[in-house]
């Protein structure tokens, strides 16, 4: 996002490297660098005009911003750990402090299941029956 609008919005990454990383030298770059960049935006819009120094400091200054935020919001992803698991409890305190979960619902019974042999005649009957009150085609 930083260098696609050209620097403008190069504080917008930083703000997930502060929430993620939780450092101060985070949350003072992410600061620093929204300053910066707005500073830099308005000194290039209210510049006489494009031919002057003013427009040229902000517009490095702006596109220094996008790249090196892009560069910090990288290291920073790549030297994040993942979040790791919390460690598993003893079974002993997981059962002093965890009551036994009654599901809401309760599945319904079951029908018996029939024996294959069974089901097997079931079918031949009802085949014999179709075939007994089968119609001639006209």
């Amino acid at each position: 996002m930083p260098i696609g609008t050209i620097g403008i919005l190069s504080w917008v990454p930083l703000i997930r490297t502060a929430f993620v990383r939780r450092r101060a030298w985070d949350w003072v770059a992410l600061i620093g660098t929204a300053l910066l960049s707005l500073a830099a935006f308005v000194a290039v819009g209210s510049a006489p005009n494009e031919d002057s120094a003013q427009t040229t400091v902000g517009m490095i200054t702006l596109l220094l911003l996008a790249a090196g935020s892009t560069v910090h919001f990288l290291v920073a992803e790549l030297r994040t750990p993942p979040a790791s698991q919390p460690a598993p409890q003893p079974a002993h305190l997981l059962q002093t402090y965890v009551q036994p979960y009654d599901p809401p619902w309760q599945a319904a019974p079951m029908a018996p299941l029939l024996p294959l042999a069974q089901v097997k005649a079931e079918l031949d009957e009802l085949s014999a029956l179709l075939h007994q009150n089968q119609r001639p085609a006209p």
